[in-house]
């Protein structure tokens, strides 16, 4: 359990520099995953008693929320378009 209590500290560090912000969502999302089917039994939800899956799902919903979006064209070094206004589209 310190073991996983250590790793869910270096995703939460992880996340807060952009260049390991990916890594460290992926590792998050595997991490609650594997707490959830491993250490919760996903709060025991085939058996018909369940009353929530546990935390799991949650923790990776989570992460794929703050997944950084890349629009197509910046990933190869296109500039966004300009639109009336003044604003740039995104």
């Amino acid at each position: 359990m310190v073991v996983f209590a250590f790793l869910q500290v270096a995703v939460g560090v992880g996340v807060l520099a952009p260049r390991t912000r990916r890594p460290a969502l992926a590792a998050g999302v595997a991490l609650a995953l594997a707490t959830g089917l491993a250490g919760q039994d996903l709060g025991g939800l085939l058996t018909g008693h369940a009353t929530d899956p546990g935390t799991g799902p949650v923790l990776a919903l989570f992460a794929v929320t703050l997944w950084p979006r890349t629009a197509v064209g910046e990933a190869f070094g296109a500039r966004p378009a300009a639109v009336p206004g003044g604003a740039l589209a995104r």
